[in-house]
């Protein structure tokens, strides 16, 4: 049985738009476009073609925004709201994605989507086929006969199949008195009056009693009282009302003719790909299946040096993130002699290809090169002159975007190819193909992209002002980070393990305790059983539903002595499970840690540690800062240094304000938060207490955190009217800086992003967000973001300047950590006055401002004496 499916366009994105958008799960493509509506027509249109065998599938739309039916009524469909921008956008690309389908569509000037369905439902018959009709419009019901159902789509991915004996059970009448009920009720929706005081009831009593409304009119004298009255006086408009809601089965459809359904696999994934709906992408492809290749990859097995060339691409594909550890596939590399796969295998013993790569002569041109020095450094193997990295390039242009290869091909191409996730797959089903066509397309694709766009991409960042922020500063950074991470942090194993088992046996007397206070066996790791814990068996004063998370669980934890007990057990577990016993499955052969420094990962420019995070190691916990014992010296003759920028948020603020209390001030060497506390609190020096001191600091690292009353409030213990007078008293005295950050905030209203002293760019969407908390948001960033992404770059100009510093002078002295503020060096002991008066030197004069820098230093074996 030949089958047909008809789709309402029209009734169907409304559906899906509004499906979505009320739940709150307006999806966007990377770039930025509303796709929620498209999805879910997506997710119809696939559930009911994979439950059903239809032959051929039609869409109808509606043409214009005046039709026929405006001719009859001037006021048709008047008073409808006007369709969201979001949804309007959505029409054209679910048009494109019926093309890509090969799923035809018809629309017809003048004429609704209803007129096209009924007269394909007439023709579909004609030629013997039957009919199932997908929409929300119950005007179609109408066309049901023995052949046409229609498919009212229901919450889910089902739909309510209406037949004749269905609609006979719903609204006791025929599909031809469909137009007659509407003639007599009415239809809101379409602005259609009807008959005054006729419901569904009456409406319905009328036609089964008597068939149309042609003939209630000739039987008018037998019904009695107002309703009869009613239908007299507004005869015209029923008949009139009957004549619009009737479905126009009799236009002319050209040459059209319906065709055999016939997915075309290849574009419905370009269009998936294009609009990010990855989750189609994975149900749609098959790792077994042949790829379209649009591009001739040479695979070879070993290095030709005829090939050597300047501005050579040179991609190295790893199987996992983390390039210390992971597998090394192969090599991706193209120039004017073509596009290259290098197994790694055959790439790792190639002398010839090491000599190209070590060679400074030629160019190299990569995606992510910290990953690439650091995966063949494993080998002994050293690539020289990289001089563009598309990762730190597209960062720079914008940081919002997500740092994946694919994603930055997206950005500038405007073409998705498959993630590495969707290539290899992920979790346990994570594998390398095995078809080698496959794969050496993949990694060739990918490396073409990366020297194909390298040209346009720095023409973008340097019309932007921003490729001397990539090439002088980010760069070299990723170079002297490659340097530190091979470098490692030395574990004394002996203190680790001294460490661990003391605060396991302190996990475990917590975990004693909270049970022998709750009177039952307790998880403390348990969000649920807490939760009934405190709310339920101790009758607690919920706040926040339920919550246990850890803002909540301070906010309370006066209210009983076990709350005190599980943020300590919270604190140690972390400490035990992240720092201690967790340390132990990132020790390297060498005794060592290799974290990843992470240098595009944040918005604002800092760099992240991860694998393990050597920045979040608590130094105002006495315990916590025990953990820094564990990382030392490698050698009995090397000493450690810290060299710490002081108050450097500070010193910008001050800088880029302009504001002359604490340009005097810093320039004085006074110290910044007693000076504050003056002002803020009008106190004499002698006057300032501890106490006091603390609150002015926290008041002025509060201001370049945009900091609001309520959480000054928190962070003082202090009544909300407080803080807002502790505020507005810092902006009197300090009115230039007040003036700065309301700058910092009409900037970024005006041209939808801020700006460091060295052009980094953090585009802010939400400065101008319908929503108020999102806008409030938004100037938070735009108060922090030159400050923060200042004091970000000026640490990368320290560090990148002393490590070529370093290597000019083949000091053995090794930078091994960047944590906020502070680097971290191991150094010969013969070495230490040199290096200490140079690293002095270059962290302090990194950047001239209107304020000198100055840096503290501290020696030691262990991080711990150096806190």
């Amino acid at each position: 049985m030949n089958k047909i499916l008809l789709i309402d366009g029209n009734s169907l994105i409304f559906r899906a738009f509004y499906a979505t958008a009320y739940s709150g799960e307006m999806l966007k493509s990377l770039d930025g476009t509303p796709t929620n509506a498209v999805y879910a027509f997506a997710n119809m249109l696939n559930k009911i073609l994979k439950d059903n065998n239809y032959y051929s599938v039609v869409v109808a739309f509606d043409k214009g925004k005046v039709n026929f039916r405006h001719d009859l009524i001037t006021d048709y469909k008047a008073g409808r709201s006007k369709a969201p921008e979001e949804l309007v956008q959505q029409f054209p690309i679910v048009k494109e994605f019926l093309d890509s389908y090969q799923i035809p569509y018809l629309e017809k000037e003048g004429y609704e989507a209803d007129d096209l369905l009924g007269c394909l439902a007439k023709q579909a018959e004609a030629q013997n086929y039957y009919v199932d009709i997908l929409s929300s419009d119950k005007d179609l019901f109408q066309l049901i006969t023995d052949k046409t159902n229609i498919l009212i789509p229901r919450q889910g991915d089902s739909a309510d199949i209406f037949d004749k004996t269905a609609l006979l059970n719903k609204w006791e009448v025929s599909p031809e008195q469909v137009p007659d009920l509407k003639g007599l009720m009415g239809d809101p929706s379409d602005n259609l009056k009807g008959i005054p005081g006729v419901g569904g009831k009456t409406a319905i009593k009328l036609i089964k009693e008597y068939q149309t409304i042609e003939n209630i009119y000739q039987n008018i004298d037998n019904i009695k009282g107002n309703l009869k009255n009613n239908l007299i006086s507004h005869q015209d408009e029923a008949l009139l009302c009957k004549k619009v809601a009737t479905i126009l089965c009799d236009l002319d459809l050209g040459d059209f003719a319906f065709s055999k359904l016939e997915v075309n696999k290849e574009k419905l994934l370009d269009f998936y790909l294009k609009y990010n709906m990855n989750s189609y992408v994975t149900k749609l492809y098959n790792n077994n299946e042949p790829v379209k290749q649009s591009l001739e990859v040479k695979v070879i097995t070993e290095w030709n040096e005829q090939w050597n060339e300047d501005g050579t691409t040179v991609f190295l594909e790893l199987f996992d993130e983390n390039y210390h550890l992971s597998e090394l596939i192969g090599f991706g590399i193209v120039n004017s002699h073509g596009i290259f796969y290098f197994d790694y295998t055959s790439a790792k013993f190639d002398t010839s290809f090491h000599a190209f790569l070590a060679n400074e002569n030629y160019q190299k041109f990569t995606y992510n090169a910290k990953s690439l020095i650091v995966g063949l450094g494993r080998d002994n193997i050293t690539i020289n002159n990289i001089s563009y990295d598309m990762m730190l390039a597209g960062y720079i242009y914008n940081s919002n975007t997500r740092n994946t290869l694919d994603n930055y091909i997206n950005l500038f191409a405007k073409k998705q190819i498959l993630s590495d996730e969707l290539f290899y797959g992920k979790g346990v089903k994570k594998t390398i193909p095995t078809d080698l066509n496959k794969l050496s397309y993949f990694i060739g694709e990918k490396a073409n992209y990366i020297h194909m766009l390298r040209e346009k991409i720095v023409t973008l960042l340097t019309n932007n002002n921003q490729y001397q922020l990539y090439y002088d500063i980010e760069l070299p950074t990723t170079f002297a980070l490659a340097r530190m991470e091979r470098a490692g942090v030395k574990v004394d194993q002996q203190e680790l393990s001294k460490q661990t088992v003391r605060i396991e046996q302190i996990v475990n007397d917590l975990n004693r305790e909270i049970n022998t206070i709750a009177n039952k066996e307790v998880n403390p790791n348990s969000p649920k059983q807490l939760s009934e814990l405190l709310y339920q068996d101790l009758q607690l004063k919920d706040y926040k539903k339920g919550s246990t998370a850890q803002e909540v669980l301070e906010t309370i934890k006066l209210s009983h002595p076990i709350i005190s007990k599980i943020l300590d057990y919270r604190k140690y577990q972390k400490l035990y499970s992240t720092y201690l016993k967790g340390m132990e499955k990132y020790l390297f052969q060498d005794g060592k840690v290799h974290t990843i420094y992470k240098q595009t990962l944040t918005v604002t420019g800092r760099l992240s540690s991860v694998e393990p995070n050597m920045q979040n190691i608590s130094i105002r916990d006495e315990i916590q800062k025990e953990v820094r014992k564990i990382f030392v010296v490698s050698s009995e003759d090397n000493i450690l240094l810290s060299a710490d920028y002081s108050q450097i948020e500070l010193r910008i603020l001050a800088d880029m304000s302009k504001d002359d209390h604490m340009l005097a001030a810093f320039n004085a060497g006074e110290d910044i938060h007693t000076n504050t506390a003056m002002k803020i609190f009008n106190l004499k020096r002698a006057e300032i207490t501890p106490a006091i001191r603390r609150s002015a600091k926290a008041v002025n690292f509060g201001i370049i955190y945009g900091i609001s009353d309520f959480g000054l409030a928190n962070d003082l213990n202090i009544s909300v009217p407080q803080a807002k007078e502790i505020i507005q008293n810092y902006y009197q005295q300090f009115p230039t800086i007040k003036n700065f950050i309301d700058s910092q905030v009409e900037f970024c209203k005006n041209n939808g992003y801020v700006v460091t002293m060295f052009n980094r760019k953090r585009y802010v969407p939400e400065i101008n967000d319908a929503n108020y908390m999102q806008r409030e948001f938004g100037k938070r960033i735009a108060m922090n973001m030159p400050i923060q992404g200042t004091a970000a770059d000026i640490i990368k100009i320290a560090l990148k300047n002393i490590d070529q510093e370093l290597l000019r002078l083949k000091l053995k002295t090794k930078i091994i950590a960047q944590i906020h503020d502070e680097l971290i060096f191991e150094i010969p002991k013969t070495e230490l006055t040199q290096v200490k008066a140079l690293v002095k030197d270059l962290m302090e004069n990194s950047t001239k401002l209107s304020v000198k820098l100055t840096v503290d230093m501290a020696e030691g074996t262990s991080w711990y004496q150096l806190k």
